[in-house]
């Protein structure tokens, strides 16, 4: 292999290692602002609500209270002054349409990197097993890798001897490593159990995720969106409940 070569192959590795590092940022960028919208929403729907109940304590009082009608409509609550909440969350909401457009953009051109360069055209003088990972084997070691970071949380997954020729990719682990923070740091669990469905030409995933007790029910249903928000197109969520939560992937060949 002449220098040349290998100068080409070094540059593209780099360019592959700059794009993936700057789409993690804008991920990260992206669930901050999610974060902060939610609870812009929340500040919001507490402003509403705190009049609602403001306007019912006053309804109540003014079927027993010996006051006059006149005397009771003087009493009448203002309606709440939600345009300032709602101006930040629409300049948060315009932010997050412009870091996804620019994590589309990232992705687009690690497929393009991946498609044009490191699959179709080249590295025919390298192995080509060094750049190809099977997801099968790796996915098993993520397991473990789990399981050892986080011995406190319960983490069952049976390895199925089977081969298959799905690959792991960038996008289904950018998934993965979202579910998992979010499932940890956010959510709250004491044990993760997945399953594997391993067909000729593609893989389904369903992991079921087991809560600790929430101590805002309200809270934890709107981490559902939130998450959903954050995961690539390989998951979905298919179960939110207090005491269950499950998610699938399906990655093809």
């Amino acid at each position: 292999m002449d220098e040349k070569k290998i100068d080409k192959d070094q540059l593209m590795s780099d360019l592959a290692a700059y794009l993936s590092e700057e789409y993690m940022e804008c991920v990260a960028d992206k669930e901050e602002l999610i974060e902060q919208r939610y609870k812009l929403e929340e500040e919001k729907e507490r402003m509403i609500r705190c009049v609602q109940l403001e306007k019912e304590k006053r309804q109540i009082r003014s079927v027993f209270s010996p006051l006059s009608l006149d005397e009771n409509r003087m009493e009448e609550v203002k309606e709440p002054d939600t345009g300032e909440v709602e101006h930040e969350i629409d300049i948060i909401s315009r932010k997050e349409r412009k870091i996804q457009r620019k994590c589309d953009r990232l992705k687009s051109y690690l497929k393009g990197l991946e498609e044009n360069y490191f699959v179709v055209s080249g590295l025919e003088e390298l192995d080509k097993g060094q750049e190809e990972i099977l997801f099968v084997p790796a996915f098993y070691e993520l397991a473990d890798h789990i399981r050892e970071i986080h011995p406190d949380i319960t983490v069952t997954c049976e390895k199925i001897e089977r081969e298959c020729p799905v690959l792991l990719t960038f996008s289904f682990l950018t998934g993965f490593h979202q579910m998992i923070k979010f499932a940890i740091r956010r959510v709250g669990i004491r044990s993760l159990n997945i399953d594997l469905f391993i067909e000729q030409d593609r893989i389904m995933l369903q992991f079921v995720l087991k809560p600790k007790k929430q101590a805002s029910i309200q809270k934890f249903k709107k981490n559902r969106n939130i998450l959903e928000d954050m995961l690539t197109r390989e998951f979905a969520i298919t179960r939110w409940q207090e005491n269950s939560v499950v998610l699938q992937a399906i990655v093809e060949s």
